[in-house]
């Protein structure tokens, strides 16, 4: 597995645990409800395994290279998620600048 595939897992595992974490926080009243549910277990263990995956990316790439990259792809990620799982808007310019880090994603990833 390439680094850019490592960014890529560790992007959708991250996202998508922070993803479920709000949601699970947005659906309870209390942290006690929440400690016991499925979704938040779910999330942390994701976000969890992201982690693990950004300790593998760290040690084989530059930080130069691998910060920008992972967290362009985090926050892309994690607009797509916010909007079909948490219902978030999801304007037009929000889709414009996700075009554009994606553009920015491949010229820093040839570099």
């Amino acid at each position: 597995m390439n680094s850019i595939s490592f960014m890529l897992a560790y992007a959708i595992c991250g996202s998508l645990g922070l993803t479920l974490i709000k949601k699970c926080l947005n659906a309870t009243s209390s942290y006690f409800v929440a400690i016991q549910s499925p979704t938040l277990i779910v999330g942390i263990c994701l976000y969890g395994f992201s982690f693990i995956l950004w300790l593998k990316i760290l040690k084989k790439n530059e930080l130069s290279y691998a910060f920008p990259v992972a967290s362009a792809a985090l926050f892309i990620f994690i607009s797509v998620f916010s909007s079909f799982i948490l219902n978030e808007h999801l304007s037009y310019t929000r889709i414009a600048g996700m075009g554009l880090i994606s553009i920015g994603i491949l010229i820093v990833s040839r570099g």
